[in-house]
């Protein structure tokens, strides 16, 4: 796994036992305890809002029209800011304010609940389903955008409570627009302009003006800022709230790099910032460059994408793919493509692999192991496709036609053991058609309540006809786990203990050799390193800082240059 899976903004609901009856309303709701309560912008002239004032202007509250809140909960079991669990509502509806943009929208069921039970407890009235995924939580409803105003209707009602009682919740989402925050930069005294996340601009003098499109409390945006500079000591901005909504950060010089995020920063309703950064750089952005390896000589081919994470080229040396931070986002990735016949970047819409193996190249596609789906991309159409939503993590079968994936039902998670029912997939590449073989083992899931892609160890048999699987044994417990290896006899789908294994396959970066003998090994994970090429003699050759990516068809390499500077760190 190459990086962490990225947290959206959701909302929870808890299917508890015993739902509140008709003529108890929930409770009045309280601030999640990691948050502040929501503010509201006082008079002009004053300071900005505080942590502990009241609300003053804005929409209208749920409560002002005589609704009954859907309290809040200050302990949800789950990583994310601004979420909401839902108590039990039997007649009516409870109300809160979700954005009117997609988001995901998690339904926290008991533990043993199956997955068709759960899709079918579940109805969503003025409101488009995007899809449904399965987690150890229960189930992740990913909901569409809707106009402004709109109230998203949600009902759960089955044998789907604790122990299998009858629930009966209702709740609406009133959608309304997520907050924005507009961000204009000063370079000395210069002209304000839009900012733009990732651009550059000459180190020295500079001031950064965020205008807040809804009111929000001074302490949390100083803290967001604060807690994610990563400035050289002595080069803090001065901060300076001119208004209730607007702050200026002066800096006496810019550092190389700038970043805050403010996606965790929430509005008077509770809403978050989303994809709201500053993303700013006062160093050299990075080039492609061509290296003739046998004179030193080297040419400048124009920008590269920033913040490259990883990179792998295709087997034939034509494609050359490219991982990297996306600039308008605190941790979410691009996917490049570079075309070494035109030593052109094309950026898709490909979900990246957290698998290393995770990129299968053909003549004219690309297969992508994403996170929870199986993706194609055209090569000459440059078009992506969704093969499967199974996790198919690999391996490919020694004749590469076979992709090995699984699913894990981690609604299903035995609470003593770990221990979640396994389904094998395997894909056919060639004829795009897939096969399940629905809970022939189990694996442990080490991550309960979250929503991280987990790995199950698969070999191939050497005639392609046998699937080897890791196991736990039915006996584990989580301080004792035991693991035994497995084979899947693909014509029978029978899961058998195995008496012999295959060898782990080597997958150490090979060098890659160009037509006229020289040769570099394929970096790592990570931005930049040491360019170290060896000879056709065999002599090792250094040629400074940057990233080998290919060898071009005029036996020139294609790499990538920094100046100065560093890569961004995801997180940052």
């Amino acid at each position: 796994m190459k990086q962490a899976l990225t947290l959206a903004l959701a909302l929870v609901l808890t299917l508890a036992a015993g739902c509140s009856p008709a003529s108890a309303p929930p409770a009045a709701p309280e601030a999640p305890a990691a948050e502040a309560p929501p503010v509201t912008e006082p008079a002009a002239e004053e300071p900005p809002a505080t942590a502990s004032e009241p609300a003053a202007e804005g929409s209208p509250s749920p409560a002002d029209a005589g609704e009954i809140l859907c309290p809040a909960s200050a302990d949800v079991g789950v990583w994310v800011v601004g979420t909401y669990k839902f108590d039990a509502v039997t007649d009516g509806l409870c109300t809160a304010v979700a954005p009117a943009e997609a988001f995901d929208l998690v339904l926290a069921f008991p533990s043993g609940v199956s997955e068709d039970a759960m899709r079918s407890a579940v109805a969503v009235a003025s409101g488009e389903v995007v899809r449904y995924r399965f987690s150890a939580g229960g189930m992740i409803v990913r909901l569409a955008a809707a106009q402004p105003g709109t109230v998203t209707t949600v009902r759960v009602r089955g044998p789907v409570g604790v122990g299998g009682s009858t629930v009966n919740l209702g709740f609406g989402l009133r959608r309304e627009p997520a907050p924005t925050v507009a961000i204009e930069v000063q370079v000395g005294d210069g002209p304000w302009k839009p900012h733009e996340p990732g651009e550059f601009l000459p180190p020295g003098p500079a001031r950064v003006r965020l205008a807040f499109g809804r009111p929000v409390g001074a302490p949390q945006v100083e803290g967001t800022i604060e807690s994610q500079l990563m400035v050289p000591a002595g080069s803090e901005p001065q901060m300076t709230w001119t208004d209730s909504r607007t702050l200026l950060l002066s800096f006496a010089k810019l550092p190389p790099v700038l970043f805050v995020d403010f996606s965790a920063v929430e509005d008077d309703r509770g809403l978050q910032f989303r994809d709201q950064v500053l993303y700013l750089r006062s160093d050299t952005p990075p080039r492609l460059a061509a290296l003739d390896p046998a004179s030193g000589r080297e040419e400048d081919l124009g920008p590269a994408p920033l913040d490259i994470l990883w990179s792998t080229a295709s087997p034939d040396g034509r494609w050359v793919l490219l991982e990297a931070t996306r600039p308008t986002s605190r941790d979410d990735v691009d996917v490049w493509l570079i075309d070494t016949a035109t030593v052109r970047a094309r950026k898709t819409d490909l979900d990246e692999s957290p698998y290393g193996p995770g990129y299968i190249w053909f003549a004219d596609r690309l297969v992508v192991a994403g996170w929870d789906e199986l993706q194609e991309w055209d090569l000459t159409r440059h078009e992506r496709r969704l093969l499967s939503e199974a996790s198919y993590a690999g391996p490919l079968s020694p004749d590469g036609r076979y992709l090995a994936g699984r699913v894990l039902h981690l609604n299903r998670t035995d609470p003593n053991t770990w221990l979640a029912p396994l389904t094998v997939a395997v894909y056919d590449l060639a004829t795009n058609t897939e096969r399940l073989f629905p809970e022939v083992g189990n694996f442990r899931n080490p991550h309960r309540g979250g929503d991280i892609p987990i790995h199950v160890p698969m070999r191939w048999d050497d005639d392609g006809r046998s699937l080897y699987v890791l196991q736990y044994s039915e006996d584990s417990t989580p301080d004792n786990p035991r693991t035994y290896w497995a084979v899947l006899d693909l014509d029978t789908g029978v899961l058998t203990p195995a008496d012999n294994v295959p060898d782990e396959p080597l997958r150490e970066p090979q060098p890659v050799t160009s037509p006229s003998g020289w040769a570099f090994r394929p970096a790592q994970w990570g931005g930049r390193g040491e360019v170290n090429l060896v000879s056709p003699q065999g002599l090792e050759v250094a040629y400074g800082e940057g990233r080998p990516l290919a060898w071009l068809p005029d036996d020139r390499l294609l790499l990538v240059r920094w100046a100065d500077g560093y890569p961004r760190i995801p997180g940052w």
